[in-house]
């Protein structure tokens, strides 16, 4: 617990300083995160057959695009969508328990393509009107939705929501996705956005924040691993941490550009 609590400080000291700074030190910070949970893949899927040079190539695809899709801001959001349509083709896997491409090259492409731009899409969220108090707004709405929905399931919850995370239930993870709507519409103090719009990016970053924890958890029992690295202390990896954010970051992108 006393790991738990050092790493979660240290990690949140970081990232809310590089958050709230931008520009040089969030770009470096995400390309970091987006590297290692890329690596992260790699090893938890260390019994494909794919190459060494596969890999390698793998490794080296993210960060080349990563700063690709920052430079290329203007088309974000033809690139979130794209990304949400691999979102959800990711999803699928869930009904099937299966990870596409798990033995093959396919797997590192795909994911490598996926995290550059949904981690990098912080950065653009970041630099938007009110950017910073947006990124809050999705991360924190992401920590209610999953605090929520564990203390639910703690005190009600009966019945399973997935296989592949016996512990999460139907009734916790509605309280979690009620409990993130309302916090949502109270940040009507700081945005200057209608309620129902608030309530309704609250919904999505709920829905899809599960989802993201939902599928991470699947992964990992299809490979059998416990965590997806050791890297933070009491946390497991960076892709325990984001993997909700990784999953709503494009989704978010589409909805502050079409309707704001």
């Amino acid at each position: 617990m006393k790991k738990r609590l050092i790493t979660g400080i240290i990690l949140g000291t970081i990232s809310l300083t590089a958050l709230i700074i931008g520009m040089t030190p969030l770009f470096w910070g995400l390309l970091i995160f987006a590297s290692l949970i890329n690596y992260e893949l790699l090893t938890i899927n260390s019994h494909t057959k794919s190459s060494v040079l596969v890999k390698g190539f793998s490794l080296i695809l993210l960060p080349v695009l990563f700063v690709s899709s920052i430079l290329l801001s203007d088309y974000i959001l033809e690139m979130a969508v794209f990304f949400a349509a691999i979102h959800l083709l990711l999803v699928l896997e869930l009904r099937h328990g299966q990870v596409i491409g798990a033995n093959s090259s396919l797997f590192f492409m795909l994911r490598s393509i996926y995290l550059s731009l949904t981690i990098s899409g912080l950065f653009f969220i970041r630099h938007m009107e009110n950017g910073l108090v947006i990124v809050l707004l999705i991360l924190s709405c992401i920590w209610i939705t999953d605090s929520m929905a564990y203390f639910g399931g703690r005190l009600i919850g009966k019945r399973s929501f997935s296989q592949f995370s016996p512990n999460k239930t139907i009734e916790g993870s509605t309280i979690g996705l009620i409990s993130t709507v309302i916090y949502a519409i109270a940040f009507s103090f700081i945005l200057d956005w209608p309620l129902l719009l608030l309530a309704a990016f609250g919904l999505i970053v709920s829905i899809i924040s599960q989802l993201g924890d939902l599928h991470e958890s699947m992964t990992k029992r299809f490979f059998n691993v416990k965590d997806s690295s050791n890297f933070l202390p009491g946390h497991g990896g960076f892709y325990d941490r984001l993997d909700s954010t990784i999953a709503v970051t494009p989704f978010a992108i589409i909805f502050l550009e079409l309707l704001l």
